[in-house]
């Protein structure tokens, strides 16, 4: 029986080399899913925004750098802005479409679309050609306000425009859906289409609304819950505020960014406060108040979000942050 055990001794030698690499490269998948992929969402309107991009594209796995927006009454697409963003190889350049024009979303000009096939097959084809000609790698769809009794219309145009896009050279489709409204935007039924869905964690308090945070930890936490319990963490990107708003009496609440904030209660002589139960940072002044987000608010998000097994993090918007949010990048 020695000489069999012998003749055996290279095979078995090999057996465990290949399962020792094996086990590392199970390893290296298992670190390299692990990571955080942090998105970043621009706005070519806002040179702030720009500058943003600029400084910390290498820490972004997606730039959301173009905007493509459907016209209002034919929802024809156009790329609104000149996207000249330069990003380095490692991150992935996204567009974003969405219905908003002007001051708000078009939703009932979306649905239309639906009733007509002809009219969609040319919108979702012009789509995918803005992705062709300008190489995007993804798109973010941004189609909001829309009823549940919309809900197979809204489908309708999501597949269409996802199946042009891939077509034309886009590798992911995510879809950005409002935090609760699971009656609406249905998670099942739109990742049936999509790649990832992104639950807004944010407008708990909104231009039009009463003053108040525009997130706290416990209702994201459980508007992120409500959708991991759909659809499971690993097809979910959770979009985070990094802005605010101001509240003046009498006039809609204005978006502001960590800096305004900063500078509005220097000019008032009172600081920022945390509250306590949303997280944010507030002050209020005689004829209004304002509320925003911070780089610790931004982190005990994220980690919430880590902590329900969502490993992708969005920030809506870049050049409005606390740029102390990069000193901690998600990884």
């Amino acid at each position: 029986m020695v000489e069999p055990l012998r003749n055996a001794a290279p095979r078995l030698a090999a057996v465990a080399a290949f399962l020792f690499l094996l086990a590392c490269a199970a390893g290296r998948v298992t670190e390299a899913e692990s990571r955080d992929e942090l998105w970043g969402f621009a706005a070519p309107w806002d040179a702030r925004s720009d500058s943003s991009l600029a400084r910390h594209a290498s820490a972004l796995e997606v730039a959301v750098s173009g905007w493509i927006e459907l016209d209002s009454a034919t929802a024809a697409p156009r790329l609104a802005y000149p996207d000249t963003a330069r990003l380095p190889s490692s991150t992935r350049r996204f567009a974003i479409v969405t219905s908003w024009h002007r001051d708000r979303f078009h939703p009932r000009g979306i649905a239309a679309l639906a009733s007509d096939g002809i009219r969609l097959a040319a919108v979702a084809s012009a789509v995918g050609a803005i992705v062709g000609r300008h190489n995007y790698q993804g798109l973010v769809l941004d189609l909001e306000g829309h009823e549940p009794s919309e809900r197979d219309q809204l489908r309708a145009v999501v597949a269409a425009i996802a199946d042009s896009a891939r077509a034309h050279g886009a590798e992911v489709i995510a879809m950005a859906i409002p935090a609760v409204d699971t009656a609406g935007y249905p998670a099942r039924l739109l990742a049936r289409h999509v790649d990832y869905l992104a639950p807004m964690l944010y407008d708990l308090h909104w231009s039009g609304s009463s003053p108040g945070p525009v997130t706290s930890a416990s209702w994201a936490r459980d508007a992120l819950a409500l959708r991991v319990r759909e659809i499971g963490p690993e097809r979910l990107v959770v979009a985070l505020p990094a802005y605010g708003y101001h509240w003046r009496r009498g006039i809609p609440g204005q978006t502001i960014g960590f800096h305004d904030a900063r500078s509005l209660t220097a000019r008032a002589g009172t600081t920022l406060a945390r509250d306590a139960a949303s997280g944010q940072l507030t002050a209020r002044f005689a004829d209004g108040e304002l509320w925003v987000g911070d780089a610790a608010q931004f982190a005990t998000l994220r980690d919430m979000a880590r902590s329900l097994g969502v490993r992708r993090v969005a920030i809506w918007r870049l050049g409005l942050e606390d740029p102390a949010l990069w000193a901690r990048p998600p990884r």
